[in-house]
């Protein structure tokens, strides 16, 4: 349980990036003094409001996603993978604010970083269902044969009571 510490470090480090956005927006929003609730304004505002956006749309999946992993597979390997995610964040703010086209490879970055997070989660329902069929102590074989009958629907039948 000690280990959840790490991704709990990064979730607060992901959070620290949104409120840069989100201060680096306000502050646009005061320096051009763009009225609540427009968002037109020259295209330097813009670009930073359009950051903090961004931001906060990534950042509902990126958390869910850091966490089912840490839980599933491990939270160091999510604290590893998950890095990747607010270092590009900020690149990809830091080159946004001076050119929308100089965004790509953070993009790419901040977009591998989240499918690798996302898609464990079926590795995982697979391991835990392999750990289930062969390594659960004291099993015959006949009792294992029965964990890979299927029912008439084709699905694995296995007990509830392990």
């Amino acid at each position: 349980m000690e280990n959840f510490i790490y991704p709990g470090v990064l979730s607060s480090f992901a959070l620290l990036v949104y409120y840069f956005t989100l201060l680096q927006a306000g502050l646009a929003r005061a320096k051009y003094n763009i009225k609540a609730p427009s968002h037109d304004g020259p295209e330097e505002y813009v670009r930073k409001v359009r950051v903090h956006h961004n931001t906060i749309e990534h950042l509902v999946l990126f958390l869910p996603g850091l966490w089912l992993f840490s839980f599933a597979v491990d939270p160091i390997w999510a604290f590893i993978i998950g890095l990747v995610w607010p270092i590009g964040r900020l690149k990809y703010a830091f080159d946004y604010y001076k050119d929308a086209e100089k965004r790509t490879i953070p993009e790419i970055a901040k977009i591998l970083s989240k499918s690798l997070l996302v898609s464990p989660r079926d590795k995982a329902i697979i391991k835990i269902e392999m750990e289930l069929i062969f390594f659960l102590p004291n099993r015959s074989t006949k009792d294992k044969g029965k964990m890979y009958e299927t029912n008439k629907t084709g699905s694995l039948n296995v007990p509830i009571a392990l």
